[in-house]
């Protein structure tokens, strides 16, 4: 009985097992006929709880290594920044020189949080103190803390908060960016919502629980983050343990990698970049498209991609993944209204998200809107579009497949063979992208970048003031008297030198701490100076404060104050030189637009003459006209032919000032690249508010926040010059530690505290009589205070007016553009009347060539009113303060 009932608890146990455990474990490990003095049971017993315990140790590291997944790897924490794009600009820095870098968001007590940026990973700690060294000789950095950290690893599934949808990636970003500020994490995914396509959705937090993500939602809405939260459950994606890539293009500058990515990205394809080393060329920046199993679908992509046009060239290859610490995202604003487009997801269930990462913005809301009213343009082949900063790519391309890359390349890539690109011709531009690559390379803003780093200098210079000193003072000297001593003559001689060392440190009082060591020699002729060769030690310690002029520091803090605001009114002549240049290239982008249309009405109308002095030669043959008849169209042709060369003249030289001011790295003002502008018109003319205009003027107009900073600047200085008509009383004291002895050693072990010490204490006053330069200082600094107040409202009336005179110039182009319209469409009809008369032979060429003139003006002055309409909505952009097109301020680096 005992052992039946045996068998079945541990067949029981058996039933319970895993399916991993049952293939590891024997297929029975009781036994089935026991004998019946239960040995058999106690052996079996015996093996089972062995094979256990074996199972155990083995599978348990195992484990462990798998709940870790890689092991642990030291960094080096070289910088920390306050903002995030000042940590991207490092993590730039130190890739474009082949060092690896990452950022951390995270909180340091006391101070906040801080986006923390780490150099390379390292198998030990010695090895990373290594490369910190190295690191410091080459002058890269100043600082290195070696820090331990082990990968994060994601839960099975994870909930997280859905807050908003953008259409841009800008937008997605720049949201982002606002949460990171508020000290909330977020990521963001490019999915695809039926009926409304595809949207970059922002979402907050990595939650344990649906519990959790609804408090946190609940948190964020009373802090005012959010209005709206929608709990998602996720399953974190798993890379495969290696996957295969294409490698389709190298650029030496990361931004031009960047744009290859977002030019693929607007195809649906995704992709990445790695900064990787190419022997003979150095460092590059390669471009990989898609993640595949296996090489063969690999290849199927590039033909694909192939037969799109979107590649020339493409090499297959096979990459294991890096595990990367987990990496903090940036943020940005709303496109369409968020409450539609919430109605507009939450029709239907969505469908498995479709994940597209891009690393650079597409086109702003403008433009987008543009490209829904119409098709969008098709782009030129890669080829024609892409211009190698260095050596050429094929050359490139050539060197690279000189010689397989050690460490990377493997020997299931296959080459498929290139393709070599012709020289770049055109370049199709939209007003979106003239102007970031205007803010990118033109020649004002890359001069003016460099006040806000003079002013951050000059106020470093200020503050330095503050600064300890180490000073040194000493003398020597050999003095004769002819005073009655007792010497061997009658003149008195000795000798003195005197030695001061120590550290001066100004207070914030206006006053300064010294602390310094004073060393005497004296040597004397006279009898009655025993000894008469002697040195003196004395420990000193010396304040000195002003008790009425400058106590409290008031010329270092006004000094300091200035340089502050002279900082900033250096970030507003910034602000308002790529105005600016956005306003310049804007107008010069419009006016190349209506110059090239001009030329294809000129050249329409020289086409209409032409057809016109053919008709007439063949009826001059028939007899029918005459020769007055073929000279007048001939006359007509060749003055419109006149016009087609001039209209062509002005394209070239309004082509060359876009080129100027755009100063691109394809497009340079000797570059033969033809410019064709891309964007569509805005010929709807909206109302403008003439109260909100002013007032968002008045918020971001560089020269009223800079009268603002010179009214404070001289509010200050006239502040410190009142205060300078007070006189001079300054405060001593000081007390030494007085010691002597025949040598300097016994001098300075004598020193002790007691009555013999010395100690001083005293006043000293000074006033110019009468005080005339300070008083004049003063009327003159109050002077500018009310001419700095008067700048302020003078500003403000020319903010107004120069608004006021841009919504002017909408209004009337509202009118201008429905009357050129009408004009144009009464021109075409009167064409083809006189064009039906001249051909029944009721009239001569004289009138249809009159009515084809007007119809050319009509429509010139038609296309000029549209492209001047656009031209004030850049000129209202300008006078309140804005770049619009999707761009702001702090997206342009400072070079």
């Amino acid at each position: 009985m005992k052992a039946s009932r045996e068998v079945k608890r541990q067949e029981k146990i058996w039933r319970r097992q895993t399916p991993e455990m049952k293939r590891i474990l024997p297929e029975r490990t009781f036994p089935v006929a026991p004998d019946a003095s239960g040995a058999g049971s106690q052996k079996t017993r015996f093996t089972y709880i062995l094979t256990l315990l074996i199972i155990f140790f083995i599978l348990h590291p195992l484990t462990a290594l798998t709940k870790q997944g890689q092991p642990p790897f030291y960094t080096l924490h070289v910088i920390s920044h306050r903002e995030m794009k000042d940590a991207v600009a490092e993590l730039s820095r130190f890739q474009k020189l082949g060092i690896h870098a990452f950022y951390r968001h995270e909180e340091v007590k006391d101070t906040g949080m801080w986006y923390r940026v780490y150099l390379g990973k390292y198998a030990s700690s010695i090895e990373a103190k290594k490369a910190a060294e190295e690191f410091k000789q080459r002058g890269l950095i100043s600082y290195a803390l070696v820090r331990k950290f082990k990968p994060e690893v994601e839960p099975l599934a994870f909930y997280t908060l859905h807050v908003i949808s953008r259409r841009e990636m800008e937008s997605a970003v720049a949201e982002l960016t606002r949460f990171g500020k508020s000290g909330v994490d977020g990521f963001y995914r490019y999915e695809e919502v039926k009926d409304t396509g595809m949207w970059y959705r922002v979402y907050l937090g990595k939650y344990a629980s649906s519990i959790e993500a609804k408090k946190a939602a609940e948190e964020f809405k009373q802090r005012g983050l959010i209005s709206y939260a929608l709990v998602r459950k996720f399953k974190p994606e798993v890379e495969p343990l290696a996957f295969y890539t294409l490698h389709v293009i190298s650029r030496r500058e990361m931004e031009s990698a960047v744009a290859e990515l977002t030019r693929f990205g607007k195809s649906g394809v995704d992709g990445f970049y790695r900064y990787e080393e190419v022997k003979d060329t150095g460092m590059w920046y390669r471009v990989y498209l898609g993640k595949y199993a296996s090489s063969i679908e690999a290849k199927k992509a590039a033909e694909e991609l192939k037969q799109r046009g979107l590649i020339s060239y493409a090499l297959v290859r096979r990459f294991k993944p890096e595990v990367e610490p987990a990496p903090k995202i940036a943020r940005r604003e709303d496109f369409p209204p968020y409450d539609e487009l919430k109605k507009l997801e939450e029709k239907q269930p969505e469908p498995a998200p479709k994940i597209v990462r891009r690393e650079e913005a597409p086109p702003s809301t403008e433009v987008k809107q543009l490209e829904q009213m119409q098709p969008e343009p098709a782009q030129p082949p890669e080829q024609d579009q892409r211009k190698e900063e260095g050596p050429a790519y094929a050359e490139v391309k050539k060197i690279e497949e000189k010689q397989p890359e050690q460490d990377q390349r493997k020997p299931e890539e296959d080459v498929i063979a290139p393709k070599v690109a012709p020289a770049l011709k055109t370049v199709h531009l939209t007003l979106f992208e003239a102007i970031r690559y205007s803010l990118e390379g033109n020649h004002n803003i890359r001069i003016v970048s460099h006040l806000p780093q003079q002013a951050q200098e000059e106020l470093i210079r200020a503050e330095s003031v503050y600064d300890s000193s180490l000073f040194l003072e000493s003398t020597h000297g050999e003095t004769y008297g002819p005073w009655r001593a007792e010497v061997l003559d009658d003149t008195l001689a000795q000798k003195e030198s005197q030695l001061q060392v120590g550290v001066r440190k100004p207070l914030t009082t206006g006053g300064n701490l010294s602390v310094f060591q004073a060393m005497d020699y004296f040597d004397s002729k006279s009898f009655k100076v025993l000894p008469s060769s002697q040195y003196a030690s004395a420990p000193t310690v010396e304040l000195t404060q002003p008790l009425l002029k400058n106590i409290g520091g008031k010329a270092e803090r006004a000094d300091i104050s200035i340089a502050g605001l002279d900082l900033n009114i250096s970030h507003q002549e910034f602000h308002r030189t790529v105005i600016d240049v956005a306003n310049r290239v804007s107008q010069a982008y419009w006016r190349l637009f209506l110059n090239r249309a001009i030329v294809a009405i000129s050249q329409q109308a020289y086409d209409m003459a032409e057809e016109v002095n053919r008709r007439e030669v063949v009826r001059f043959t028939e007899g029918i006209s005459k020769q007055l008849d073929v000279n007048r169209s001939r006359a007509a042709a060749e003055d419109r032919r006149s016009n087609v060369l001039k209209a062509k003249e002005r394209v070239q030289v309004e082509m060359d000032q876009l080129k100027f001011l755009l100063n691109w790295s394809d497009v340079t003002i000797d570059s033969e690249v033809e410019l064709i502008p891309l964007e569509t018109p805005k010929t709807v003319v909206e109302d403008v508010d003439e109260v909100e205009a002013i007032v968002t003027a008045l918020e971001n107009r560089s020269e009223f926040a800079k009268a603002k900073y010179v009214v404070d600047i001289s509010e200050i200085r006239q502040e410190l010059a009142r205060h300078e008509k007070l006189p001079e009383l300054d405060a001593l004291a000081r007390y030494s530690f007085n010691s002597h002895g025949s040598n300097i050693s016994d001098s300075i072990d004598s020193t002790q505290w007691d009555d013999k010490n010395s100690w001083v204490v005293g006043l000293e006053f000074k006033w110019p009589i009468g005080n005339n330069a300070a008083k004049a200082r003063y009327r003159k600094r109050l002077s500018e205070h009310k001419q700095a107040r008067s700048e302020v409202q003078r500003v403000i009336d020319r903010i107004r007016m120069e608004v006021k005179q841009a919504i002017y110039k909408i209004k009337l182009a509202k009118d201008d553009i429905e009357a050129t319209r009408r004009a144009k469409v009464a021109g075409e009809m009167v064409v083809e009347g006189e064009t039906a008369r001249f051909e029944l032979g009721q009239v001569t060429n004289e009138e249809l060539l009159r009515a084809q003139d007007l119809l050319a003006g009509a429509r010139q002055n038609n296309i000029r009113a549209i492209a001047n309409y656009n031209i004030a909505l850049s000129e209202l952009a300008r006078a309140q303060g804005v770049i619009g097109h999707g761009l702001s301020i702090e997206g342009i680096k400072t070079r």
